[in-house]
């Protein structure tokens, strides 16, 4: 949906679009706001990598959940050591690291990251005055993301300078309000951590390909483990494609219409398409399972309402409703997302065909832990009303 204003620009030097939204920019909060600059300062590299070096990029940090998910052995050059102990250039626990794209989220270098490598295209800045923890939260809310988002407008494909961002006005309330909220917000910030898929590792075997499908078979030393569980076929009711047409989709709400369930609004984004659902629509119920059919993330997330299907998603009703939310957190964990990805099929475009789906096994043990569903939510969301409401 698009959003417009109207802004006089007689006496503005500049009509760059993206500069004037950000100046007409106003958080949602009365609380002061300061220049970056003015309560932390920027850190450069200190170090040099060969390619090889498991390093972590905006490109690894999981997309719905924020955290390190996986490590590039890619790069090489200029980078940031995490150090035990704070040094006048590189990082240490508390620092924060903000990537170019409002897309990526922002990472806290944690004291579990000591010793990793973090590459450049992250711009570091360590708070000299207040708590990191705020700062992390606010970059990371979904108003903190709309500023990124605006900032990074200013200079397009390469995004946002580090002096843009040391620039940029922060709502910075008293230390005391900061030290009120952090216990709230490092909870937030420990859901996100303990998500990094494990290393791939090289191994060998003889098998006989003529008693085994071969990918299984190649997927990993012990292809069991890839069976453990119960097929999702027999914990839902059902397992449909969405099949809403683009002649069907609508540009804003309307009076009956419902949001189209499509793979950017399972990855936290806002509905940014409606139709008025018929009965040849596949419509999810609050409540069921939605799951992206193509994409290597193929993330999953509970229908908040009624929502047609887009034909990129699945719909799952989950036999036993109290199961959702276990099976969603079971979907976007490691263990869920390697297994997905493990069947997808397709060159070109990698997509996840119902009849695998069905047959993904879900241990047990996963659909019996209890689930925090607030913790579903994506992250910017859940920033945001902690700190703005």
């Amino acid at each position: 949906m698009t959003v417009g204003a109207v802004v006089d620009l007689r006496d503005r030097h500049t009509w760059n679009p993206a500069e004037v939204a950000l100046d007409a920019f106003a958080w949602p909060t009365r609380v002061p706001v300061v220049q970056l600059r003015e309560v932390a300062e920027s850190l450069n590299t200190d170090a040099t990598v060969s390619r090889g070096t498991p390093t972590i990029s905006p490109s690894g940090l999981d997309p719905l959940f924020g955290g390190v998910l996986r490590r590039t052995h890619e790069y090489q050059g200029a980078a940031y050591m995490v150090h035990s102990d704070r040094q006048s250039d590189g990082l240490a626990a508390g620092d924060v690291l903000v990537p170019a794209s409002s897309e990526a989220h922002v990472l806290l270098v944690t004291p579990d990251l000591v010793g990793s490598v973090v590459g450049p295209t992250f711009q570091a800045f360590r708070v000299l005055l207040g708590d990191p923890l705020w700062l992390w939260g606010v970059l990371n809310s979904t108003a903190g993301k709309r500023m990124r988002e605006l900032l990074s407008g200013i200079r397009s494909i390469e995004g946002h300078t580090r002096d843009q961002m040391l620039q940029a006005r922060i709502p910075w309330p008293p230390l005391a309000m900061q030290h009120d909220l952090a216990p709230a917000i490092s909870n937030v910030l420990n859901s996100t951590l303990g998500r990094e898929e494990a290393a791939v590792e090289t191994w060998w075997r003889t098998i006989d390909l003529t008693t085994v499908d071969w990918r299984s078979a190649l997927a990993a030393p012990d292809p069991s483990a890839l069976r453990d569980g119960e097929p999702l076929a027999s914990l839902c009711t059902g397992i449909r494609r969405g099949n809403v047409r683009r002649a069907d989709m609508l540009e804003s709400p309307q009076s009956g219409s419902v949001p189209v369930s499509d793979i950017a609004l399972l990855a936290g984004k806002e509905a940014r398409r409606w139709c008025m659902a018929t009965e040849r629509m596949v419509v999810a119920a609050e409540g069921d399972v939605l799951v992206a059919a193509v994409g290597e993330r193929n993330y999953a997330s509970l229908a908040r309402g009624a929502t047609a299907v887009d034909r990129n998603v699945y719909a799952l009703r989950p036999r036993d409703a109290t199961h959702a939310p276990a099976l969603v957190r079971y979907l976007n964990g490691p263990a869920g997302h390697a297994r997905r990805r493990f069947l997808l099929s397709g060159t070109t475009v990698r997509s996840l065909r119902s009849a695998e789906l069905a047959q993904l096994p879900v241990p047990a043990d996963d659909l019996q832990q209890p689930v925090d569903v607030d913790a579903l939510a994506p992250l910017h969301e859940r920033l945001q009303d902690l700190l703005w409401i």
